[in-house]
């Protein structure tokens, strides 16, 4: 994950229609998504498309964007799921 640092994210809130969606913020950039889940600051991550196919990475990017449907999303691709990388902050 060269691309991805952490140390610059640029995030956006999760507009949700649904105002009891799972994700809080999210930050986009070229290759990845980057998810920040409700409850903790330290659920938070990364789906790359280095270990996630291309369409999904984009397909999570236009939801995220629209603020609907990207945790259903998440939890109906196992793919998906499976090869998030969740991310630990530098202590």
């Amino acid at each position: 994950m060269d691309e991805f640092s952490g140390d610059n994210i640029q995030w956006k809130s999760y507009n949700a229609l649904n105002k009891n969606a799972g994700i809080q913020r999210y930050a986009i950039g070229d290759g990845f998504i980057v998810v920040m889940f409700n409850g903790s600051e330290e659920e938070i991550y990364v789906y790359h498309d280095k270990v996630i196919d291309t369409k999904h990475i984009n397909e999570m990017k236009r939801l995220a964007e629209q603020g609907k449907g990207l945790t259903t999303y998440i939890n109906q691709h196992q793919n998906v799921r499976d090869n998030a990388i969740k991310f630990e902050p530098h202590t």
